[in-house]
């Protein structure tokens, strides 16, 4: 509403509800924000500092980018809460400017720069990482770019499109419930190949490992019946041979169902079932005569004119007196001391 006011008086001019001065000037009221704002010969300027309560400051947004009205509809930035017209509004989109692209998120319409539009991805956070799917590169956390799953027509923000409780990232067929994987890379799935690769055997339309396979473990031919091998027990592991064995501490091997040490194991010297004779030990995973200690380790004792000491001074385990070790001239030994 413009108002012309020739009245020298400043009192009239108050009582019109109008402020003002002595003078000819022109005042212009905006009656929505209840304040009248005086202009000298141009259009009115605004003198609040965040004209749409978007949270993001008029000076920010007046000019963004070179860019007053961002989307063209006639409302300028700083009075549109949603200045780029994707259905975000400005205060969800911020100031920031995620892909570094120049242009802040609220005038940008694909804010992260992966080819889909902030209004296509949305404000959520499907996969809780704080960030919402306008300004994440992998909304959905699944291991794959949203641009990549654009190209391969997943759901970005979907982390498994299909459902079959494998996630895009790690699905080789994300876009068919019936299948996950291809062991041998040939583009048909396991469950539809028969094909499957050298070393493995299908079992169930899954293509596995007879060696270290948990549920079929030692499997072969057609894996129906007896070919369907074992399925592990709790705590045992598909060893690598085909056959379940206790999940042994590193250091023991599993031996006839129990974990055993084969570097000292009498029974089981060096290897499984490898026993050492009556009378040998195990040392280092190799049978060695047994033996007896000679003394103490540490003692000493007078020999001839000398003293000798006790300890381990050959290959076996065992202490045995040292060499004699003389006295001075003109010293004897006398409980173990030359003197």
């Amino acid at each position: 509403m413009l108002i012309k006011h020739w009245a020298r008086s400043p009192d009239a001019i108050w009582r019109q509800g109008v402020l003002g001065f002595r003078g000819k000037y022109r005042y212009r009221a905006d009656v929505r924000r209840r304040r009248v704002r005086p202009v000298f010969g141009g259009a009115a300027r605004s003198t609040s500092t965040d004209d749409d309560n978007d949270g993001i400051p008029t000076s920010t947004e007046h000019n963004a980018a070179g860019r007053t009205d961002a989307d063209g509809d006639g409302t300028p930035n700083h009075r549109d809460t949603d200045s780029d017209n994707d259905g975000l509004p400005d205060a969800t989109e911020g100031e920031g400017d995620a892909d570094g692209d120049g242009h802040p998120n609220f005038i940008d319409t694909d804010s992260d720069g992966d080819s889909i539009d902030d209004q296509t991805e949305g404000s959520g956070d499907p996969d809780g990482d704080g960030q919402p799917s306008d300004l994440d590169t992998d909304s959905d956390n699944d291991g794959l770019l949203d641009t990549d799953e654009l190209a391969a027509g997943t759901k970005p923000t979907v982390a498994d499109s299909d459902g079959d409780g494998v996630i895009d990232g790690k699905d080789a067929f994300p876009n068919d419930p019936n299948e996950t994987a291809d062991a041998d890379g040939d583009g048909i799935g396991d469950n539809a190949d028969t094909d499957c690769p050298t070393g493995f055997t299908s079992c169930a339309g899954l293509c596995i490992d007879p060696n270290t396979d948990e549920t079929y473990c030692g499997a072969s031919a057609d894996c129906q019946g007896t070919n369907a091998g074992t399925t592990c027990a709790a705590g045992e592991i598909c060893n690598g041979y085909g056959t379940c064995a206790l999940e042994c501490q590193v250091g023991l091997i599993e031996c006839n169902g129990t974990c055993v040490n084969i570097s000292n194991d009498t029974d089981h010297c060096g290897e499984c079932d490898q026993t050492c004779l009556a009378g040998e030990t195990c040392s280092n995973g190799a049978s060695q005569q047994s033996c007896f200690n000679e003394c103490n380790q540490g003692a000493v004792e007078c020999s001839g004119d000398g003293v000798r000491s006790c300890g381990n001074f050959d290959d076996d385990p065992c202490m045995e007196w040292g060499a004699t070790v003389s006295c001075a001239a003109g010293e004897t030994c006398s409980n173990g001391t030359c003197e």
